[in-house]
């Protein structure tokens, strides 16, 4: 048996797993999921103080950016199923969030726009957002902010290839 590796500070005593402690990129793709997992949490508690869950901040994001959005197009651009999208607005509905009505060219689908009430709610999400984002990115030169910029972009665009192969 492996002598066991010292990982991470809190945890000294955790066993060694080669197949991932000795891959080259491992460490940096803990550090992005380890990051991202507390960025979720931290927004997640200031959007929470609002009374909006992270996923209906993003659907009022997404619904804002494109008003009159089919619900298609939205589970499409949020990357989850339309069925998810499709239970989750009437929530939002009946909380007076967001209006969804027939689509011009289907009969089928159904367009999804923000109410008054459902745009002050962004607008406080936004600020929440906002705030997150300059914890994140206080002590960043402009340089290293375009320098993690592109690392993610090539990382984006090497996931959607992995996502598209067969």
């Amino acid at each position: 048996m492996r002598a066991l590796r010292v990982t991470n500070q809190a945890n000294t005593d955790l066993r060694s797993v080669p197949e991932l402690d000795d891959l080259q990129g491992y460490p940096s793709w803990m550090s992005v999921v380890k990051t991202y997992a507390l960025c979720q949490k931290l927004l997640s508690t200031k959007l929470g103080h609002l009374g909006l869950s992270l996923a209906q901040y993003e659907v009022l994001l997404a619904v804002y950016r494109e008003e009159a959005v089919s619900q298609k197009r939205l589970a499409s651009r949020l990357l989850v199923t339309k069925s998810n999208v499709t239970a989750m607005l009437e929530r939002m509905e009946r909380e007076g969030w967001v209006t969804r009505t027939p689509h011009p060219d289907d009969a089928r689908s159904r367009c999804v726009s923000t109410t008054r009430l459902g745009r002050d709610l962004l607008k406080r999400g936004v600020e929440a957002q906002a705030a997150v984002v300059r914890i994140m990115t206080g002590e960043l030169s402009a340089a290293q902010m375009e320098a993690i910029r592109e690392v993610m972009r090539t990382v984006g665009r090497d996931l959607e290839r992995a996502l598209e192969a067969p």
